[in-house]
């Protein structure tokens, strides 16, 4: 097979301090690991995440992005250009059911590209979300990071080479908190900056995320983990963030700052949401 050009969204997801928990402790490093791997498999699978089971029986319609793992770095990939496709199957099912397309999707019946757009690139970042929280719940430590940008592709090797993993990488290092940042190359998505600027929108917040050091572009938008599907903060990823922070060594200022940082992020979002 030889390689394709696609314009790709690009997820990286870090577990942080896997290096150290390996040392002092292998089965639990191996539990959280395919603790992980689990969650990231269940929250990529489309009608996980609505309840929605498209008719077409392939599977390939039944998860909303690729993923591959490389030592404790997971990376999630999204054609945006082969959308359309992946997505009819399940317009065909939303067009008869009004109630689940009031929850944070495009109120109008008719099926347009943009529209399937919009989805498919909804159900990537809710996939993220997903992924946030259960290992909030969990209380393993994730940050993230999501790019996008020109992609040189050959599934049959699993080769993905491109900018856009630089940029993600580069930025989800660069963070000083549990958290997942959106790099401003997201805004070249057709209708991503209007989902990222639209008001009350239930997974992305406007928010400048607190990094390690200087970074090369101002990084505006965080994906809002914390909030439930009412859009209410979830008091139960409050209370397992304060129990992680509880578990750190209060000699180790670096750690207790990134919970810090994370739960001003939430305090930010709850001044918002009221």
């Amino acid at each position: 097979m030889n390689p394709t050009k696609e314009k790709m969204l690009v997820a990286v997801i870090d577990i942080l301090g896997f290096s150290n928990l390996l040392l002092q402790d292998v089965d639990k490093a191996y539990a959280d690991y395919e603790s992980i791997v689990s969650m990231v498999n269940q929250a990529t699978k489309i009608e996980l995440l609505r309840g929605w089971v498209p008719n077409d029986s392939d599977s390939d319609f039944h998860r909303i992005a690729i993923e591959t793992i490389f030592s404790d770095s997971i990376f999630l990939f999204l054609n945006i250009e082969g959308l359309c496709d992946k997505m009819y199957p399940l317009i065909e099912e939303l067009r008869n059911n009004d109630e689940k397309m009031k929850q944070g999707l495009p109120t109008e019946k008719i099926v347009t590209e943009e529209s399937m757009l919009l989805i498919g690139v909804s159900m990537f970042l809710m996939s993220l979300k997903n992924i946030m929280q259960t290992s909030i719940r969990k209380q393993i430590p994730l940050r993230g990071a999501c790019a996008f940008g020109e992609m040189v592709v050959n599934r049959e090797k699993g080769f993905f080479i491109g900018k856009p993993v630089l940029d993600a990488v580069m930025l989800e290092q660069a963070q000083d908190w549990l958290g997942f940042s959106i790099h401003p190359s997201c805004s070249s998505v057709p209708l991503f900056s209007h989902m990222l600027s639209r008001n009350g929108d239930p997974w992305l917040r406007k928010y400048s995320p607190p990094l390690k050091r200087k970074y090369k572009v101002e990084i505006s938008f965080a994906l809002n983990w914390i909030t439930g599907k009412t859009g209410a903060i979830d008091n139960s990823l409050i209370n397992s963030l304060h129990l992680m922070r509880d578990n750190c060594d209060e000699k180790c200022e670096t750690e207790l700052l990134k919970y810090d940082n994370t739960l001003s992020f939430v305090n930010n979002v709850n001044s918002i949401i009221g």
